[in-house]
Formats: C-alpha cells, sequence, structure tokens
C-alpha cells in the first residue's frame, strides 16, 4: 500500500530498518480461527487506532513490538511459530533475494510503467463480478464472504444517488486510502485496504481468484503512481472508479484550469465515463465556468442513445434551472471516447448533434 508519508520519494524510497523485540501474540482460539500453521508466512497490514499503530491481520489486530520501525500502510513479512498452548508469536522474515534483478525489478518500478487504464477494476466493479471471482472461497472461508459483504454495502444504488452517498461512494473507492490513514480515521474499509485482507486470506488455497484482486489493486496503485509523476504546474486531477449496487462502475474526474483565473472565470471540468451492455459506452463532461454556468459535452458509440440524450436534453436543462444553473451548451456525439481532454466545436470523429438553444 502507498501511504502519503512516501509519495514526495516514492522511486528513491528506502526500505525501513526493522528492530526485533517483544512478538506480537496471537491466542489460540484466534489461531484456529484464522487457520494459522508452523512456518506460514502472512503479511500483517500496519494502519491507525486512535493514536497507535496496529498490525492487522485478517480482520484482528495486534500490538507491534515495541521499537519496531512501522511505515502505515506497509504489510512486513512475518512467520508464524506455534506455541506449545495452541497459541503463537509472529517472527519477522526476511523477504527473499529476487536472483537478478533484471527479471524481478521492484514493484513501484513495475507500477510506474504500467499501461494506464482501469479495464480489470472496470470488470471487477460491475454487480455479481466479485461474486463470482470469490465463489470457490466464499464456502470454505466464511471470513472472505463477511469482508465481501463490506465492500458490498458500501456500494450506493444508481438511481438514487444524493450528497452523503457520493462522498461515501468516493471514500470507498480505494483511490483515497492513504488519506484516510493520515486522517487516523481507523482501520479503512475502502476497496483496496478490503482487498489486501482477502487476498491475504485466498494467495495459498485459491491463488487464481487472489491474482485477479492482485491486478485490481494495481491499477489503482499504478494509477496513483504515475499520477505523482505529472506536469507539477497543474493541478492535481482527483479521479476515482465509483461502484454502485444496481449499475456499472463509473470512472470520476475532477480537474480545474491553472491558477490565476478571476472565480467568474475559473472553469472545472467533471468527467465521467462507464461502459454496459444497455448503454455502450457513454463519456460526459461537465464544464463549470464560475458559479452559474454548465456546459456539457456527450459522446456514446452508440446512436439510439444519441437520440434518447437529444429527445431527453431539456430535461437537463429544466433541472439546472431550478439549481439556479444556466446550460450555457449541450453537445451530443455519435463516436469514440476521446483520447484527449477538452472538446472544442471542432469535436473529433462522429457525428456532431449541437443541442444549444
Amino acid at each position: 500500500m502507498i501511504s502519503g508519508s512516501e509519495t514526495t520519494h516514492l522511486v528513491s524510497r528506502q526500505l525501513s530498518a526493522i528492530v526485533e523485540t517483544r512478538l506480537p501474540t496471537i491466542p489460540a482460539p484466534d489461531v484456529l480461527t484464522l487457520g494459522l500453521r508452523e512456518d506460514q508466512i502472512v503479511r500483517p497490514l500496519v494502519t491507525v487506532q486512535g493514536d497507535a499503530l496496529k498490525l492487522v491481520l485478517q480482520g484482528h489486530t495486534l500490538d507491534p513490538p515495541p521499537g519496531m520501525k512501522l511505515v502505515v500502510g506497509e504489510s512486513p513479512l512475518m512467520r508464524v511459530h506455534v506455541l506449545t498452548g495452541g497459541g503463537a508469536v509472529l517472527h519477522l522474515a526476511e523477504a527473499p533475494v529476487p536472483p537478478t534483478p533484471t527479471l524481478a525489478p521492484m514493484r513501484l518500478d513495475r507500477l510506474l510503467h504500467m499501461p494506464g487504464g482501469f479495464d480489470t477494476l472496470l470488470q471487477a466493479l460491475r454487480p455479481g463480478v466479485l461474486q463470482q471471482w470469490l465463489a470457490p472461497a466464499l464456502a470454505s472461508n466464511p471470513q472472505v464472504g463477511a469482508l465481501l459483504q463490506i465492500l458490498l454495502r458500501g456500494r450506493p444504488a444508481m438511481d438514487g444517488l444524493d450528497g452523503p452517498g457520493l462522498r461515501q461512494a468516493m471514500w470507498a473507492s480505494g483511490f483515497l486510502t492513504e488519506s484516510q490513514l493520515l486522517r487516523k480515521a481507523g482501520s479503512p474499509s475502502d476497496l483496496k485496504s478490503v482487498l489486501r485482507q482477502i487476498i491475504e486470506m485466498l494467495q495459498s488455497e485459491h491463488p487464481e481468484p487472489a491474482a485477479k484482486l492482485a491486478e485490481v489493486v494495481d491499477e489503482i496503485e499504478a494509477f496513483q503512481l504515475q499520477t505523482l509523476q505529472s506536469d507539477p504546474a497543474r493541478p492535481l486531477p482527483l479521479q476515482l472508479t465509483l461502484a454502485f449496487g444496481n449499475g456499472p462502475p463509473v470512472q470520476l474526474t475532477v480537474h480545474r484550469d491553472r491558477a490565476g483565473k478571476s472565480r467568474e472565470e475559473s472553469a472545472w471540468d467533471v468527467d465521467l465515463y462507464t461502459r454496459s451492455e444497455a448503454w455502450g459506452q457513454i463519456w460526459l463532461r461537465t464544464r463549470v465556468i464560475g458559479t452559474e454556468r454548465v456546459g456539457l459535452t456527450m459522446w456514446a458509440d452508440r446512436e439510439d442513445i444519441c437520440s434518447l440524450a437529444v429527445q431527453r436534453g431539456h430535461l437537463l436543462r429544466e433541472s439546472l434551472r431550478e439549481a439556479q444553473l444556466t446550460l450555457n451548451d449541450f453537445r451530443v456525439i455519435h463516436g469514440q471516447r476521446p483520447d484527449s481532454a477538452p472538446p472544442s466545436r471542432s469535436a473529433g470523429p462522429g457525428r456532431l448533434i449541437d443541442c444549444e438553444a
């Protein structure tokens, strides 16, 4: 996991030295519940609870050894030693050394060079997909089912989304995990944090679904890292992928013009992208200028969806008027999602239907 304190020097970050003192002890009943065995390698997650650092292993909280150097969001490699009475302690284990750096590059380097996009994430967040991926493990491991329910309960309904629901969906997206850790909001229950716990449970007995979930985490963290390499002169965009209980996931990007413009002329762009069997691919850009003027451009790869949007354009204008906003222009383009921002009057490939009144 990527912690906020690391992100300014991600590429050159040095691993923290770890000192072993008193070892974290797990009571015998918890050893049975967790299914721990001698010499098993585990990776508890370092989190903040209250004002103290804790180790979280499959939902169980442990006190770290005094003097152990920890970084919030890290998962130190630890080995299980089962005691005579049935309890267990965790010993620090050395990570295996890759045979050659060229064959096993550091994870950060791999993430920095991953292709952009969220294909695996968008697939995983479609209704029913995570249940399908985890089906082999749900019957044998009730804790996987409990963690899955945490993710599903956090998904709002697409047709009933309001301000608080949108805020909760943003925090649950997994793109703001490090912000939650810095806020010391307790152990996060967002997508990325919960997926890491599920991966820990699955990797020995169910490696295939564990690998799929690891791809989802990689896509999120690759985007986080690659965003930090962007133009430092421009404000960083807020980009999230939101999951819904009754509809396909939606990519949300919020970015603004360079600073220096007056409040009346400052502009914010809000981009939405989704794809489904019912609608095809839809990409929307809403440009908010000042505090009252709004412009909307829509791309859709299906002509019937474009026609439907044109027919209902007046409803959009009425809704904005009720919110004391003025719709400057509304354009519908039958074509593919544009590769570059922002659309212009000579908008790219496709047929343009200008609905401006």
